[in-house]
């Protein structure tokens, strides 16, 4: 959108009365206009205002369709849309507390979710240089030899940790 056409726009909504009393003068013109010729045409009076209104189509229509050229329609429909929220909320007080109570809660569990899965997953790891980080797996160890009390997680104690770090060889996973 050009900045011509935010202007434009925004002077719309701004002075919308007088634009809208402006299209339905034109309109009215346009079915008079159409009726004059209905009329040298040989058409009665009345049938040539009738055939006019016909010819010209749905009124309602072209007003919305001017009026979505000319403005922001989601605006003035989010307007619409919130005064009878309010309307009906208002009418049933219990039904909103029940719903701003439940979109609170919905709220506030997602945002926990979010923070505790962005700190775990999507953030790096507060280690200075996270990518000399290794994870170390045994094989062949006998069982229940070196647990801590978790039965899928093993731990070393920090002489075998010593000796693992200084013969470490580097590989590389597929």
């Amino acid at each position: 959108m050009s900045l011509h056409e935010l202007f434009r726009r925004m002077q719309f909504l701004v002075s919308k009365d007088k634009q809208r009393l402006e299209l339905e003068e034109e309109m009215g013109l346009h079915r008079e206009l159409r009726a004059r010729q209905l009329l040298k045409q040989g058409m009665a009076p009345r049938d040539a205002a009738i055939g006019a209104s016909r010819l010209f189509g749905n009124e309602t229509l072209l007003k919305e369709k001017a009026n979505d050229m000319w403005g922001w329609r989601w605006l003035e429909d989010l307007g619409r849309d919130l005064k009878q929220t309010g309307r009906m909320l208002g009418a049933n007080p219990g039904f909103a507390a029940i719903a701003i109570l439940t979109l609170a809660l919905g709220i506030g569990a997602n945002t926990a979710i979010f923070s505790v899965m962005n700190s775990l997953l999507l953030q790096s790891l507060p280690v200075a240089e996270p990518q000399e980080l290794y994870h170390v797996e045994t094989s062949g160890m006998p069982r229940d030899t070196m647990q801590t009390g978790n039965d899928n997680q093993m731990s070393f104690s920090d002489y075998v940790f010593e000796h693992l770090s200084r013969n470490t060889r580097k590989t590389v996973a597929a």
